[in-house]
């Protein structure tokens, strides 16, 4: 799993401000991966002590009242994982088809060819049934995403003509 980049803190008096930047962030999910993570923050600022917190492009700030050094290096350290988990988590087949402009059909192909590994499961209930789908690690879609291959016509076949008594026929 990724890291989301680098943690920073500052004294300011009888505060303390972390900031934790991610610079190389892919465009997958983006938004809501950060509205996901601005949620997590809105609930640690809080946690210790009414602090406040900040979200901009490509970064997030907290500014909390010291907590001593003990607990500011758990917060920090949690916070960094937390957040981690949510910037980088994996990804369903819906997600993974609108990342690479791929259809589901090509989405299974490229599963069972191989080139879109998996990093388990996921179940849901859907009434009286349960449906199990693939989850796909952030990381490879990631570097699929960065790096395209031209990808074969899959409406492309060979056919073969030929000449029966007078009568074309292909296959």
């Amino acid at each position: 799993m990724g890291q989301p980049g680098r943690m920073t803190t500052e004294n300011e008096g009888a505060h303390v401000l972390v900031r934790l930047t991610w610079n190389d962030l892919p465009p997958i999910d983006r938004d809501r991966r950060i509205r996901a993570s601005e949620g997590l923050a809105r609930l640690m600022a809080r946690k210790l002590d009414g602090g406040d917190y900040a979200v901009g492009e490509g970064w997030m700030s907290f500014r909390v009242p010291d907590p001593g050094e003990r607990r500011l290096e758990a917060f920090t350290k949690r916070m960094e994982t937390r957040i981690g988990e949510i910037l980088f988590a994996p990804l369903t087949p819906k997600a993974v088809d609108r990342a690479l402009g791929i259809t589901p059909r090509e989405r299974i192909r490229w599963y069972k060819d191989g080139r879109l590994p998996t990093c388990g499961r996921e179940k849901t209930d859907h009434g009286d049934r349960t449906i199990q789908f693939p989850m796909f690690p952030f990381a490879n879609i990631a570097s699929i995403q960065a790096n395209p291959q031209p990808r074969p016509m899959s409406t492309q076949h060979s056919i073969t003509i030929f000449r029966y008594k007078d009568v074309l026929i292909c296959r």
